[in-house]
């Protein structure tokens, strides 16, 4: 599945938040994305079944299928916020953790105290 720029935006708002749906006009109101564009790039989140419609037409992620492609999708904004200016520090330690640990296989997860979100996971 090709993925542009739109569709990962989608992609990361949707597994930023699983257990959320939305409407088409909730998707582009919350990224502030013109309403017919969020529509192209649903439609083949739709056709894969990465994103499903319920009968009231709400969209809700696929949490359970496409593993590679939701990992894909968290791991940009991963490395999108870590190019940001004020979590270098964040950069630093995740950085030095990854380079003590030997292992080759591990999930490694920074979670948000104040609201319970993970912030990302390596």
């Amino acid at each position: 599945m090709y993925l542009n720029k739109s569709t990962v935006k989608i992609l990361q708002l949707f597994t930023g938040h699983i257990t959320e749906s939305y409407t088409l006009r909730d998707v582009s109101r919350t990224l502030d994305m013109n309403v017919s564009l969020a529509h192209r790039a649903i439609k083949p989140l739709v056709e894969y079944g990465i994103v499903q419609r319920d009968k009231h037409e709400n969209l809700t992620l696929n949490y359970k299928k496409y593993h590679e492609t939701l990992a894909f999708a968290e791991y940009l904004k991963r490395d999108e916020l870590l190019n940001k200016g004020k979590y270098k520090d964040l950069k630093l330690f995740a950085e030095e953790v990854l380079n003590k640990i030997k292992e080759d296989n591990f999930v490694l997860l920074l979670l948000n105290q104040r609201n319970q979100e993970t912030l990302m996971s390596f």
